[in-house]
């Protein structure tokens, strides 16, 4: 069985910095081999990169709060990104960004992906992308997902998902 090891710490994706990238995460990890990925992120708090990037914010070190996500590997056909509301200000638009394999290649801009615009009034949907790798249904699929959400979790989210034969995995929640 293979895991994934992923930093998750609370300096992320925060309001007024973001942290994105810069401490570790590993993919299709063995799980004789999951304690010494965590150590390694624990580890990547005191790289070069966050020190540079700390100081560079203007964030104390000593603030970040490390959490670690375990989670069952998902060879994923398709993964991406949903945003509750579109981050340049639109409130009733949700934007879905996806991509073929795993997020990644998303993440790293090493696969193209494909931008879904879902209003949410009207429930009208267009794409930009090479490639429109959903239909409706699946669109509709995640929108309701990102609804429960929503409920338990709060308006304005960045969902990370995964989809594997067809079916969705939520990988992590947290605010936009």
């Amino acid at each position: 069985k293979l895991f994934s090891v992923r930093s998750s710490a609370n300096v992320e994706d925060g309001e007024f910095q973001s942290f994105a990238g810069q401490f570790d995460t590993f993919l299709n990890v063995p799980g004789e081999n999951v304690k010494d990925k965590i150590k390694e992120i624990i580890s990547s708090l005191n790289s070069d990169g966050v020190k540079a990037y700390c100081e560079k914010s203007g964030t104390d070190i000593s603030d970040i709060k490390m959490n670690i996500i375990v989670q069952d590997m998902i060879d994923s056909d398709i993964a991406g990104v949903l945003f509750t509301a579109n981050p340049q200000g639109i409130l009733n638009e949700s934007v879905i960004t996806v991509g073929r394999g795993l997020g990644e290649g998303i993440v790293s801009s090493k696969v193209d992906t494909t931008s879904y615009y879902y209003n949410l009034t009207d429930r009208i949907c267009y794409f930009e992308g090479k490639e429109d790798l959903f239909d409706q249904d699946k669109i509709e699929e995640l929108i309701g997902i990102s609804n429960k959400m929503k409920a338990i979790f709060g308006e304005y989210l960045d969902i990370e998902f995964a989809v594997k034969s067809g079916v969705i995995y939520i990988l992590q929640v947290r605010p936009i």
